[in-house]
């Protein structure tokens, strides 16, 4: 290579580097007490509007249980170590009185229910001799703690709520200290168990890798059982393994009177489907008794993309919600459920091997699982080491201190963090910020922030005029007011309710992101400070082509998901960061038109009218859990779509907006409720659907949005047409699937009988057996149509992407230039 080449080369180089300098330069310019619990309570949860009694109720007091004596015919049992009762009334007049004398003070209602229990594990069983292994002990850093530092969880207890826990010597020898069974009629069963041993197996599995001896994470710990479920059982719903609210709250009152320091429960009930009572009473559990739930999140997943599939009770917000990692791949098992909450807060909370997990089986055998099932018993396990060190240092802990270390702790998978929550567990690395951290009147005092960077998607774009807002989880070890501080450059967008906060274990810290009118298009960059924790916030801003607003207030149950039982029950997650945040991504992200969530209260006329078009997504439909198995029977509890909300919809319509109506089985939504709203613009919602995946096909392509497209995946409710303003645009079987409106005023509709166009499954690659293209392509149009904008026939053509993935790309393309320049060089 001659000098003068090798000059040019390098110069060239130097060019090219200078230019990624400048690029980023301007940017970054621009850019265990009673008073503890209470602090942690929002408002009541209870809405006393029952008109029939309610048989088996579990109340939930705000603090301890008040004198209730007048109605002690009524009381089954006043539970110990909660403000719960659970009571029996025999006439409406009595159920009312008592809600009426005691309102003030009840915090939540639920009724003892038998729900199917999904055991969080996907069974994989094969002899012995022919398991591969993963040594989890050794990926997530336990093996150092074990062997190097002689921690070993002796001296904790850990209790799992499961199947039971069945003998297994070389396991668990003699180390298993107690066990109970809840499994009977006392506590809602459709039979009685005696056997406090397990007959499945999941438990003793579960149980061995939170503290087997050769195959857990805490070789030494105490096990005590609860047995809260037994194949064979049957409840009112019908189903085989099913477990009850008051089993579950027998169960952890019988784990706390045994002292333990940690407690598992792999188990769940169908996604998202809500039940305030068992998170609420694992909640208060963890901040009375300083007790460390280790909670799965469920297996509701699929590689498709799917968000807001998580199992309850993993919803807990003081449990270390667990989602399920592939080791061998470096990355989320795809079955594993997804976050995050619908309240946008984030869940889960960390991640933990979960698939070919190896682990001790009924008898004197070994079997394999996968499962976020596995996942939570081995943090558990991480957990009970954390302790035994904190003991060993005669230093004094919280459930708080362990959950923000073991988060704090985690490294990444480079996944979303509703994939892997904190990441992946290093219970080494969390065992060093324990050891290095200030201590606090013998406590050490670390905390953590989730997730680690506002916005996420699919809000890292956000619009002049839009708003949306966030619950930051922030985690404390210590119980402590924390200030709050920002970023000069987010005074502007980044605004809180408060100025400082009492951060206790967990809490939630509403996060408003406001975008006025008038601001120029720019990348935000800055930070957010909770006390000593800092959090990375970064967002780009533009100019949008709409304003699109997105009811989440109307929608509550549904059933949906991809080819699962019953299309897996989905409650809370018809919103824009669930079930449809790919949509909402695509609207804003290629197409710069602004989506806003509508989270709660009337949508009034004034506020609709900031607004080119309304979407409303499976709206009035089930709002309620409080039935023994709703997939054959789902009740008539429906959210209610009110007067004021109906009318004001009617008059944005008449004033020349446009209206998107989607939704699912007419047998999960008040079809009549919905139908009066319809009636304003001559279309209505027939009795008849299908419950299986069709193909429909358009027959009008008059509106020209469509006419590239030929057909779409269809399940759900045929419609109808009722007046000479409405046009029939897709049938299936001469039923029609899509309508139009065009009012006289310029007000335009469109109903879909239908969510499957729009959901996150439904924009991936399986797109339901249909073209995800097309689908691309049709909801987008829709959107456009209403907005009376510009369509589009493919989905390739925009390069409108969010500003810093624009500038991923530069920089890429650069650095191959510099590099191709360079070996050119070198070659001469």
């Amino acid at each position: 290579m001659s000098r003068t080449s090798d000059g040019k080369s390098f110069f060239f180089l130097f060019i090219i580097l200078g230019s990624i300098f400048l690029i980023f330069t301007p940017l970054q310019q621009e850019f265990s007490n009673s008073d503890s619990y209470q602090s942690f309570l929002g408002e009541s949860m209870v809405e006393i509007t029952s008109n029939a009694v309610c048989n088996d109720l579990l109340i939930m007091f705000k603090e301890k249980i008040p004198d209730i004596d007048q109605y002690e015919e009524f009381i089954i049992k006043k539970y110990i170590k909660f403000p719960i009762v659970r009571i029996n009334f025999d006439t409406l007049a009595h159920q009312q009185a008592f809600l009426k004398q005691h309102g003030n003070e009840i915090y939540l209602i639920e009724q003892n229910r038998i729900l199917k229990s999904l055991l969080d594990d996907i069974p994989e069983e094969k002899p012995k001799n022919s398991i591969s292994k993963i040594n989890f002990q050794d990926v997530t850093g336990a093996t150092y703690l074990i062997n190097q530092l002689g921690i070993t969880g002796k001296g904790t207890r850990i209790g799992i709520i499961d199947t039971g826990v069945a003998d297994h010597t070389i396991e668990f020898g003699t180390r298993i200290k107690g066990r109970g069974v809840f499994v009977n009629q006392e506590f809602g069963y459709s039979q009685n168990v005696t056997s406090v041993t397990d007959n499945h197996g999941h438990g003793t599995h579960v149980a061995g890798l939170a503290a087997g001896t050769t195959t857990g994470m805490a070789p030494e710990a105490e096990i005590y059982s609860a047995k809260v479920i037994q194949f064979g059982v049957t409840g009112a719903g019908g189903g085989d393994g099913e477990e009850t609210t008051a089993g579950l709250l027998e169960a952890i009152e019988y784990l706390v009177n045994n002292s333990v320091n940690v407690i598992n429960i792999s188990l769940g009930q169908y996604h998202n489907l809500p039940s305030g009572l068992r998170d609420e009473m694992i909640n208060y559990i963890s901040m009375m008794y300083n007790i460390v739930f280790s909670i799965s999140i469920g297996n509701s997943g699929t590689s498709y993309g799917d968000r807001g599939t998580l199992n309850n009770p993993g919803t807990a917000l003081q449990c270390i919600g667990v989602t399920a990692s592939d080791v061998s791949l470096n990355s989320i098992a795809n079955f594993t459920s997804k976050g995050p909450k619908s309240d946008y807060s984030m869940k889960p909370d960390i991640s933990a091997p979960g698939t070919n997990i190896y682990g001790p089986g009924l008898g004197s055998g070994y079997n394999t699982r996968s499962g976020t099932s596995m996942a939570a018993p081995i943090v558990g396990g991480a957990a009970a080491l954390l302790i035994d060190y904190l003991k060993m240092m005669n230093q004094t802990y919280t459930a708080g201190t362990v959950k923000a270390a073991l988060l704090a702790g985690a490294r990444s998978l480079g996944k979303p963090v509703w994939e892997e929550g904190s990441g992946f567990l290093n219970v080494t690395r969390s065992w060093e910020i324990l050891n290095t951290s200030t201590l606090i009147n013998d406590s050490p005092d670390i905390g953590y922030l989730h997730p680690s960077e506002l916005p996420f998607d699919p809000y890292k774009v956000l619009f002049n005029g839009s708003s949306v807002e966030f619950n930051l989880t922030a985690i404390s070890s210590i119980a402590m007011n924390h200030s709050i501080n920002i970023s000069e450059s987010l005074t502007e967008f980044v605004h809180f309710p408060e100025d400082e906060y009492f951060v206790n274990n967990t809490c939630l810290i509403p996060v408003n992101f406001t975008i006025p009118n008038t601001t120029s298009q720019q990348f935000v960059i800055g930070n957010i400070f909770v006390g000593n924790l800092t959090l990375q916030v970064e967002f780009e801003i533009r100019e949008p082509v709409a304003q699109i607003l997105f009811d989440e207030s109307l929608n509550k149950i549904v059933p949906h998901g991809y080819l699962t039982n019953a299309f897996e029950i989905q409650g809370d997650s018809s919103n824009t960061i669930g079930m449809f945040s790919k949509f909402v991504q695509f609207l804003s992200y290629e197409n710069n038109y602004s989506v806003t969530p509508h989270l709660t209260g009337d949508l009034s006329l004034p506020k609709l009218l900031a607004f080119d078009v309304l979407i409303l997504a499976n709206p009035v439909s089930l709002a309620s859990d409080i039935y023994m198995d709703w997939l054959t029977d789902p009740g008539n509890d429906y959210v209610t779509l009110s007067s004021t909300s109906r009318d004001a919809i009617s008059q944005f319509v008449d004033l020349g907006r446009g209206l998107l109506i989607f939704n699912s089985l007419s047998t999960h939504f008040n079809r009549t409720e919905l139908n009066l709203l319809l009636n304003s613009f001559d279309i209505q919602i027939k009795t008849s659907s299908t419950s299986f995946i069709r193909t429909s096909s358009f027959t009008d392509h008059s509106l020209n949005f469509t006419e590239t497209i030929d057909s779409f995946p269809f399940r759900g409710n045929y419609l109808q047409k009722t007046g000479t303003y409405t046009q029939i645009i897709a049938e299936y079987s001469a039923e029609p699937t899509i309508v139009s409106y065009q009012g006289q005023t310029g007000g335009r509709v469109l109903v879909f009988g239908t969510d499957l166009i729009f959901d996150n499954i439904g924009l991936s690659s399986h797109a339901y057996g249909g073209n995800t293209e097309h689908n691309h392509i049709l909801a987008f149009n829709s959107v456009a149509w209403l907005a009376q904008g510009t369509y589009r026939a493919t989905t390739t053509t925009s390069t409108n992407i969010p500003e810093f993935s624009f500038v991923l790309i530069l920089l890429v393309t650069l650095v191959v230039l510099a590099i191709l320049a360079t070996r050119k060089g070198i070659a001469q």
